[in-house]
């Protein structure tokens, strides 16, 4: 499935290619069906916000991630660019395109094959234990007391952390730097 990064990143390149070959009918083609889908051309721009956000403070942070989840939460509106970047894929060819971090997290994090409420239960559930095990394990072998203060920081955070789809990929994410 083409997703709003790959298509944002060969979005790009398609249109750099084009501005440099002097080819304003493509360019004019590509801006025009980008302008046809509303909710992809936000979700274009919030790809494009973020990019360049830098958040201070952790208040501002969480009211951000809480608009992020409530954009996330609407799976007619997943599927319905889902579609439209396959259509889009499609019109640009056949593009390569670079990898960008945030973009494939935020891919990810939009993805239509996101876990039912009770899997994402389950699996956050799952996912803290094991995260809980490997920080006992550190507290164990680290006779470091700003070392142990940090990890109890964590392991407390980590078991308060509230169950949702945005929640589980940062305790995926977590498990992976532990790991």
């Amino acid at each position: 499935m083409s997703k709003v990064g790959i298509i944002k990143t060969k979005l790009l390149k398609k249109l750099t290619e084009s501005y440099g070959s002097k080819n304003k009918s493509e360019i004019k083609d590509i801006i025009k069906t980008v302008l046809e889908n509303k909710k992809f051309k936000e979700m274009y721009l919030f790809y494009e916000e973020i990019e360049n956000k830098y958040i201070e403070d952790k208040e501002t942070a969480k009211l951000y991630i809480e608009g992020l989840e409530n954009m996330i939460s609407s799976q007619s509106t997943i599927n319905e660019i889902a579609d439209f970047c396959k259509k889009l894929d499609k019109k640009l060819g056949n593009i390569s395109s670079d990898s960008n971090e945030l973009y494939e997290s935020l891919d990810q994090l939009f993805s239509k094959d996101t876990l039912s409420n009770d899997e994402l239960v389950v699996k956050t559930t799952e996912l803290k234990e094991g995260i809980n095990n490997k920080i006992e394990g550190l507290l164990v072998e680290s006779n470091d007391k700003e070392m142990n203060e940090k990890l109890n920081r964590v392991k407390q955070e980590v078991n308060t952390k509230e169950i949702s789809r945005l929640n589980y990929f940062r305790l995926i994410e977590l498990k992976n730097g532990l790991d």
